[in-house]
């Protein structure tokens, strides 16, 4: 039976809250706030007539076992996990009833614990490496993980996990697997992660305008043929010069307005791949290779178009965030690449939603991913009192909100959240069942994902060149991470 000494543990992490907060990581600006067949895994949840899959786990008593998961309280919150009672929100409704459910059935505790750090890792690190083993599941934001990646279990080793089901996001997985390990997963019960994906904002009435019909967008993305080119195309319709002062600024309408990480979250969709896996499974630099240039050729000659784009980074206001997002509220962009937010209620004017772009018709799938550095992921940390049954709730957590979960979630963000009509919640489920990260963008290898953010502001494609010239300090990253790895297994 698991100690109960959680109390204690936080209250000597008190002692230590302070001094990691003033020395914690600054938010990194240029960081998102985040034919063609949507997986099943995300598209099918929805359809309450659908057969259920058999969750493959047995009928077990666990003796009041108590599983303990541990994450921020506030920042980038995951509101999957816990509901301390039923209150008449939906979603937290569906949740408290999903953990009630399984505590019945499986005659346990599912607790939870926060705190008001923003990388939780920071206070939970010492007592990791102290061997305490009072938590049982963390999450907590991709840069916060990818730096302690040692302190936690290989995934993949744990008995009841099962990530051939639907109810985990294989695309991700495959994705971050290193050397045949997985450290960090997202799952159906991880809904706040699902929502940070980037996708295509679009402003209707703009469209409309400009005589593109919405039905149009949403059928190309449907029809896996929503690219680049279309992309482009009519961005450069939407554009004017609002006020005719003859200067094309904030002030005015752009066909794209973003952010310079917005460059990664295309190139990613274009199946870019800053590195690929060798038939071993062994990391290949591909970084600058044929394909990755023509992409970023394209992506260049949209986003580097002084007449099309505007990013924050090119603003001239004092601070060029808040001016983003009045210009987001105020509409003046056709096409914004973000995550949505409760805050695009408020919007006055009518949008849709899409897919990223793909590089063009030919390419197989759609491909997404959150803000890197601030998306939640799942981990299990070495010292879990009991891993087989820590990965046993977990799985029944994740297989439980596959059926009874995000089919809340995804009416809630139709009728009462942000999304305005049933095609924008459909484009939503393609863009989460096509979760994708890439390892050399995740870890940042020889800044190999800074580099493609720099391009937003370069004045020609240097890919080639600077790939050239990084290769070595990129293989001497990974190979210090791999060796990290294998010296903590």
């Amino acid at each position: 039976m698991k100690r109960n000494n959680l109390t204690a543990v936080l209250l000597l992490t008190a002692v230590l809250a302070a001094s990691l907060s003033a020395c914690g990581e600054t938010a990194d600006p240029s960081i998102a706030p985040t034919e063609t067949k949507p997986a099943p895994a995300e598209t099918e949840a929805v359809e309450t007539e659908e057969p259920r899959i058999p969750s493959g786990l047995p009928d077990t008593d666990l003796g009041g076992y108590v599983l303990t998961m541990y994450q921020a309280s506030d920042f980038f919150n995951e509101e999957g996990l816990y509901a301390e009672e039923a209150n008449g929100d939906s979603i937290n409704d569906a949740v408290y009833a999903r953990n009630l459910g399984i505590m019945e059935k499986y005659n346990c505790v599912l607790a939870e614990e926060t705190s008001d750090d923003r990388y939780v890792m920071d206070r939970l690190k010492p007592f990791i490496l102290a061997g305490d083993d009072t938590i049982d599941v963390i999450y907590e934001c991709g840069n916060s993980v990818i730096g302690n990646t040692q302190l936690f279990l290989d995934l993949a080793d744990l008995s009841h996990l099962d990530f051939s089901k639907p109810w985990w996001s294989a695309e991700f997985n495959e994705g971050v697997t290193i050397n045949g390990h997985l450290y960090f997963t997202l799952g159906a019960h991880m809904i706040s992660a699902k929502e940070s994906m980037i996708g295509t904002l679009f402003n209707k009435e703009i469209a409309v305008n400009y005589d593109i019909n919405p039905s149009d967008l949403y059928d190309a993305a449907r029809n896996g043929k929503w690219t680049l080119d279309m992309l482009g195309s009519y961005a450069k319709m939407a554009a004017q010069d609002i006020n005719g002062d003859g200067v094309m600024d904030e002030k005015d309408r752009w066909g794209i307005i973003g952010e310079n990480y917005d460059c990664w979250s295309l190139a990613l969709g274009s199946g870019f791949k800053c590195v690929t896996k060798d038939s071993n499974g062994d990391f290949v630099y591909s970084f600058g290779s044929e394909k990755n240039i023509n992409i970023m050729d394209k992506i260049m000659g949209i986003t580097n178009d002084p007449t099309i784009c505007l990013f924050a980074q090119q603003m001239k206001t004092s601070d060029v965030w808040a001016t983003r997002t009045e210009m987001m509220a105020n509409g003046q962009f056709l096409f914004n690449f973000t995550s949505l937010g409760n805050s695009m209620r408020d919007y006055k004017y009518d949008f849709g939603f899409l897919p990223i772009p793909k590089f063009d018709e030919s390419q197989s799938q759609y491909y997404h991913d959150g803000s890197l550095g601030n998306n939640r992921l799942m981990v299990v940390p070495k010292t879990t009192s009991d891993p087989d049954t820590t990965a046993f709730l977990i799985e029944a957590m994740a297989y439980a909100s596959y059926y009874e979960l995000l089919p809340v979630y995804y009416q809630e963000f139709l009728n009462t959240k942000v999304l305005r009509d049933e095609e924008s919640v459909e484009m939503l489920q393609i863009v989460q069942g096509t979760i994708h990260y890439d390892c050399g963008a995740l870890f940042n290898w020889g800044n190999m994902r800074d580099t493609i953010e720099n391009l937003a502001a370069a004045g020609s494609n240097t890919l080639a060149s600077t790939a050239a010239k990084n290769e070595s300090k990129t293989m001497k990253a990974i190979e210090k991470t791999l060796k990290t790895l294998e010296e903590n297994e």
